[in-house]
């Protein structure tokens, strides 16, 4: 099956691109609003969201946008030497002309003797005594500069904190949300006739931010086929299943994401 965004050729049952992670379904869901949209649309037709892969977009965009420009670029470098090899120029035509400050007066008046005049000191200033003549201590700089170190500390450590408790309630959040979806699938499996215990095999698990199932593939076999396909088959079951209303977690997490089936 060919991508319609970049054109690379995947599995025939294959629900995404391998090389750009975009849909190859018959119909494109909005991350945004959940709205079906043609396989071939960029934006979503009811919010306007960008329904490709952000960085295939940006790559595509970037392409389009240099294409047939070398030409600009080229006259665009040429200029700028040119500006910067007449500026050199202008320097060094002008730079001989310059003459130190001492050689600057007529010749006439080098050869005269200097003679000192005499110098009068200006009177003492009455001092006002609104205005302090002592300079604060150096300890009390001291001790402003260690206070203003000790509150950016206290700071850095109150922004620390704060993420460390963000970081603990979202693996939580993740732990919680894995517990309830193993035992949803657990409560839809039908275990075949003739499975052995203790089988268990891996499962990737492509969800919609609504939680339901949008493909199940297993990627590591538990050498029965039958059970294989019963533990699929629990998984499209058991759709939509249980995860967190956050949706950055949703998309670092639980997007897609893979888990061992071992049935209870």
């Amino acid at each position: 099956m060919k991508c319609s965004f970049c054109h690379t050729e995947n599995r025939p049952n294959a629900q995404f691109c391998d090389h750009c992670g975009a849909s190859l379904l018959k119909v494109l869901y909005c991350r945004s609003c959940q709205t079906e949209n043609r396989t071939t649309a960029r934006y979503c037709d009811r919010c306007g969201a960008p329904l490709v892969p952000s960085g295939s977009a940006r790559t595509a965009d970037r392409l389009r946008f240099f294409k047939g420009r070398p030409v600009l670029y080229g006259a665009a470098a040429l200029l700028l030497l040119w500006t910067a090899f007449n500026a050199y120029d202008f320097y060094e035509s002008h730079s001989d002309g310059i003459q130190p400050a001492s050689d600057s007066r007529p010749a006439e008046t080098q050869d005269q003797p200097v003679t000192a005049e005499p110098t009068t000191v200006p009177p003492l200033l009455p001092t006002n005594p609104a205005i302090p003549d002592t300079v604060p201590a150096p300890s009390a700089m001291e001790s402003e500069g260690q206070e203003a170190a000790e509150q950016a500390a206290q700071a850095a450590a109150r922004a620390q904190a704060e993420a460390n408790a963000l970081a603990t309630a979202q693996q939580a959040q993740i732990a919680s949300a894995i517990q309830a979806i193993r035992l949803k699938i657990n409560h839809s499996w039908i275990r075949p006739v003739m499975a052995k215990k203790g089988l268990k095999c891996r499962v990737r698990v492509r969800l919609m931010p609504d939680g339901r199932v949008v493909d199940a593939e297993i990627i590591a076999t538990s050498g029965d086929e039958t059970f294989d396909t019963s533990a699929r088959n629990a998984v499209l079951q058991a759709s939509p299943l249980p995860v967190p209303a956050d949706k950055d977690l949703f998309e670092k997490s639980f997007r897609s994401f893979t888990f061992t089936f071992t049935p209870s």
